[in-house]
Formats: C-alpha cells, structure tokens, sequence
C-alpha cells in the first residue's frame, strides 16, 4: 500500500476496505504486499477497463516508485519492476531490469526462471534494440546453455543452430554456438560428430583466433576434446589438450586478460578431464591427485557444480577402495547440490553411483531401482554413455543374483551401446562382463575371446589395471 499512497497521493485503506467488504480483495501481509484480489478473473476484469494510456502511465509509476522506496533491498524487486516497466514501454527500463533478474536467477540456479527472463530480453532486443546484434547473440547463448544445464539437449540444439545461422557475421558469437553444439553432441553421446565440429571451429578460429574471445573459444575446444578424445581411447592426446588449457589458462590469468569465474570453471574442469584419463589408465594416484585439486579449486571459489562433480569422482575413487561409507557421503553430498542447481547430467550421474553404494551392500533389488532412474534420465536426455553405464550396472545386479541369462542381455545391450558411441575403455569393461557370464555357461571358449579383447583394448589405452584384470 505504501507504493499506492506514493503514486495516487492518498491513503489508499479507506478504498481497500471497500473492496475487501465488497469481497474483491482480502488482507494478506507477504512483505510490502498488503491486499491481494480474491481471484485472477477479478484482476483481469479491473486491469482491461483501465484505459491503455493510463495503464501505461501506472506501470512506469508503480515502476519509479518502487526503484524510490526500495534502493536498499531492490535485488527482491528486479523482476517486479521488469514485469512494470515491460508494461510501461520503458524498454531501457525493462531491459536494465530483466538482464538482472536473469542474472540473480542463474546464480540461484532458478533456471526456468531464467529462461523466462532471456526469453523476454530476446524478444525485446529483437523489437527495439537491433543495432545491438552482438548483445542479442551473447544473450543466446546464456538461453542455449540453461536448456543444456538442465537436459533439454533438443532445445538446446535448437537454439544454437539458430545463433549459428543467425550471427552468422559475428565469427566469436557463431563459433560459441558451434561449441554449444558440440557439448550438445556429447551429451548425447555423439562423439564422432563433436569431435568433426571442434575440429571446424579450430580450422574458422585460424584467421579469428586474435580477436577478444578468441582465445577463450580455443581453450574450449581443447577442453572438450580432452574429454571426447578419452572416450575414443586417445590418452595421450587428451591429455596433451587438457595440458594445454591449464597453459593457456593460467597465462591467460598471468596478464589477467580473463575472469576469475570463467578461469576457475575452465580450469576444474581440465582438472576434471585430466583425472579421468589417468583413472581409465589405472593411474589412482594421479586420479586423485587432479580431482582433489579440482575439489580445493572449487571449495576455494565456493561453486557448487564443481563441488559436485569433484565429489562425484572421488566417490568412484574410495568406492574402489572399499571406503564405502565415504563414498556414499561424496555421492549423496553429489547428489543434493546436483538436484539443487537442476543439473540433469548430474543428478543422473550421482543417482547411479548411489546405486553402487546399494550394490555393495549386497542390496540388489534397492540398486536395481536406483539404476533404473538412471537409465531412465539418461534417455530422456539422449546420453548413450549413460544409459549404457546403468544397463550394465543393472546386469551385474543380476549376475550376483545368479540371474545370468539376463546379465548376459544387460552386458550384451551395453557392449553395443558403448560400440555405437566408441567408449574404448567402457568397450573393454564390457567385454570382461561378458566373458564372465560365457564363463558360468561354462562356455570358455567365448569367455576367451572376450578376455582377450578387454586385453588387446587395456594393453591400447595403457591401462595397467585392466591388462592384469584381463
């Protein structure tokens, strides 16, 4: 009520005790907010007889008053006064407002929140602001990333095929798009097709590589190569591009060309990366060494996604140790932050290997279901490698339960899946899975075969772990 005396220059209670008597509104104390309408119709029958000019004019009131009264806490007010001034035709107003409500709910992990306020700067860019292309690509982009974040991979897509063609003329701004696809590639497990297209921007950032934001694409695409690079079994030159990030990087923050966020993110996760690759080479202590580091860098720069996946990792690590008590700390701990932020990849990540944690305990049936909402996410998002890893869990559930025609099915499905996507190292578990069930058929001479074929692949990839398995 204190907004409503400022603009109509009155006590407005001796007019709401008639509509409260009336039954069109009733008291309700929820911060600054004193009477609410009784229903929605009622509003929107009193809100379209107000004539459009006036309307216009109360919003731009309601609007300044409200940046007045509240200078203090007005971050609680950014989406109200973008909804006003949006509603005012104040576009400069509306814009200013809605970058920071979009800002303050990525950093609340409020994303369909988000993605409503993007949508809005999209549209009114495209309308008033024209002129200010690069602005609208970059706005884009944060849209193509939210829908990513959260698993929707097709709007995703969508979105980034469309900046791609759109800013076409913007070199920086079209090849972000093309790295928004490839991750989108990867996701979804499509790893011959992300690695073609980093190996695109690479070859279109030769003549833009100097230009601002140059730099920071190539450290990109060095960085999910290190990643998809691994997934094909080429160690050495994963590692050689994870290696060249941290370079990069930590030049790059020497002459202090790069945000403290977006080194700290880039460079865990080279840490990341980096780790996985001496963990598919049976290297533990290098594993560790790396995602512990990965876990400081997050703790130190308080960002939970990172935390998250460090812990993830490390779960894997001490459930290898027989620590499973810690493990499922780190897991659950992986999990909660994971389903906080709306991380989809992640919460089907943590939910498998809390599944793992259940398996331990000889729980088969509890860690079949956890697997299951695994797999179930995975496909919903279109990541193969995830459906994969949770079939083939489920398939040594039932290989423990003596149920070996069915694991023999799980194993044989995952094999496929991880052949399809070209996971050497997966191939490989796979295979000894396989060769385990042949064995309890006492067929050894397939049992052989698929021994052998985990050997040829560890032997490959340099996996000491997996040669002595083998």
């Amino acid at each position: 009520s204190d907004v409503i005396s400022k603009i109509i220059r009155k006590e407005p209670e001796q007019y709401l005790s008639i509509t409260e008597i009336e039954g069109l509104t009733y008291k309700k104390i929820i911060k600054e907010l004193n009477y609410v309408f009784k229903h929605a119709l009622i509003k929107d029958v009193i809100y379209d007889s107000i004539l459009r000019k006036r309307r216009i004019q109360l919003h731009n009131s309601v609007g300044a008053t409200i940046e007045r009264l509240f200078k203090k806490n007005i971050k609680e007010f950014y989406g109200v006064l973008s909804y006003h001034f949006i509603n005012s035709q104040n576009h400069d107003k509306a814009l200013e407002y809605l970058k920071k409500a979009s800002s303050k709910a990525v950093a609340e992990f409020k994303n369909q929140e988000a993605l409503k306020y993007l949508e809005s700067i999209i549209n009114i860019m495209e309308k008033h602001f024209i002129r200010e292309r690069e602005e609208l690509g970059k706005t884009y982009l944060e849209y193509g990333k939210i829908y990513s974040h959260i698993g929707d991979e097709e709007n995703a897509r969508r979105v980034f095929l469309k900046i791609a063609k759109q800013f076409k003329n913007f070199p920086i701004i079209r090849n972000e798009a093309f790295l928004g696809l490839a991750n989108v590639l990867n996701n979804q497990s499509k790893i011959d097709e992300s690695i073609a297209l980093l190996n695109k921007i690479r070859r279109d950032m030769k003549d833009h590589g100097r230009k601002k934001g140059g730099r920071l694409i190539l450290v990109k695409v060095n960085l999910l190569e290190s990643w998809v690079l691994r997934i094909k079994g080429k160690m050495e030159k994963a590692l050689e591009s994870g290696f060249e990030v941290i370079r990069i990087l930590n030049s790059a923050a020497a002459d202090k060309k790069c945000e403290k966020e977006i080194v700290l993110d880039l460079l865990s996760s080279a840490l990341n990366n980096i780790g996985a690759v001496y963990w598919n080479q049976g290297n533990t202590k290098k594993a560790i060494e790396y995602w512990e580091n990965e876990l400081r860098m997050g703790k130190k720069g308080n960002d939970k996604l990172i935390i998250a996946r460090a812990g993830n990792n490390l779960g894997l690590v001490y459930y290898g140790l027989g620590d499973f008590s810690k493990s499922a700390e780190l897991y659950s701990l992986s999990y909660s932050i994971c389903e906080e932020c709306g991380d989809k990849h992640g919460i089907g990540a943590a939910t498998n290997n809390l599944g793992m944690i259940h398996y331990a305990k000889n729980d088969f049936k509890k860690a079949i279901e956890y697997y299951e909402i695994s797999k179930r996410i995975a496909l919903e998002t279109g990541f193969m490698l995830g459906e994969a890893r949770a079939t083939g869990n489920i398939g040594w559930c039932y290989f423990q339960m003596g149920d070996y025609k069915k694991a023999g099915e799980s194993f044989e499905n995952t094999n496929v899946l991880f052949k399809t996507v070209g996971d050497k190292w997966s191939t490989g578990w796979s295979c000894t899975n396989l060769g385990l069930v042949q064995e309890k058929f006492k067929n050894y001479s397939k049992a052989l075969t698929y021994f052998k074929e985990y050997l040829h692949i560890s032997t490959e990839l340099n996996n000491i772990t997996g040669s002595g398995e083998a």
